[in-house]
């Protein structure tokens, strides 16, 4: 008797280490996103979780967001000539033991530091 409950306890704590919780790292991507990514808060709107995806820690992830914006681009982009078209997006939200790391949009847009990314594989 005594070695089942053991064996049960076991089970149960390493079932809960199994199937970490996304869901307070999807809630504070959206808030970041919603607030501070400048392409987002240009003129984005529909934005929602579309993957989460688990690092190498319990409090390591990566959050992907979907939206759309009504013009063309990145960033703020209130000084430039644009073109009217709908245009999807795909932010990855990285966070590392638990802090946003990272985000960026499209695998070229860094939305932290309001720049694009340079491609260092591609020739000059």
């Amino acid at each position: 008797m005594r070695k089942l409950i053991v064996i049960s306890l076991v089970v149960v704590l390493l079932g809960a280490g199994c199937r970490p919780n996304p869901e307070p790292y999807e809630q504070e991507a959206l808030t970041w996103v919603e607030k501070n990514a400048p392409t987002y808060v240009y003129d984005g709107s529909g934005l929602h979780v579309s993957e989460s995806v688990q690092g190498g820690c319990s409090s390591c992830w990566d959050i992907f967001l979907d939206f759309e914006s009504s013009a063309a681009g990145y960033g703020d982009r209130t000084d430039e000539m644009l073109a009217q078209v709908i245009t999807p997006h795909t932010t990855r939200v990285r966070f590392l033991r638990g802090d946003i790391i990272e985000v960026v949009t499209d695998q070229v847009y860094d939305e932290m530091n309001a720049r694009q990314l340079e491609n260092i594989f591609l020739p000059q």
